[in-house]
């Protein structure tokens, strides 16, 4: 079995390191792309996720929330192969934000449980490999 690779998307160094290092310890291999240096633009984060081809992405929606939650569903929306994990202070509101897609996105809000994000992460790991072998014609409708 191939270890799945998780990007962790957040805009705080010491979330961006809790999360890496519970994730690390669960098995999986971690990328880590703090947001004030991805959300510089759209091509800039698509360009992380070519090249490094994360199998999951856990993203923090932060305020303001309806900027980060934009961005996050147009960076998803060039790249639907994969599922995420999104976290928020705010989930009421970031769940309206996320443009009501909620196939290919699970919402943890905050204050959360580190082996909650890992059991959402193990869960888009398996949703990602349902959501490619669709693309490529080998999974179910």
């Amino acid at each position: 079995m191939t270890t799945a690779r998780v990007a962790v998307f957040n805009a705080h160094a010491d979330t961006v390191t809790m999360l890496h290092l519970a994730l690390q310890h669960a098995g999986f291999e971690t990328i880590d792309a703090p947001l004030h240096e991805v959300e510089r633009g759209i091509a800039d984060a698509l360009a992380f996720l070519q090249t490094h081809e994360p199998d999951v992405v856990v993203y923090d929606v932060s305020p303001p929330f309806e900027r980060t939650a934009a961005f996050c569903c147009d960076l998803q929306e060039a790249d639907e192969h994969r599922a995420w994990v999104i976290t928020s202070t705010n989930p009421v509101r970031t769940s309206r934000d996320l443009r009501g897609r909620q196939e290919w996105y699970e919402l943890i809000g905050k204050p959360y449980d580190l082996d909650h994000v890992v059991a959402a992460v193990q869960r888009a790991a398996r949703k990602t490999t349902d959501l490619r072998a669709r693309a490529s014609g080998h999974g179910s409708p």
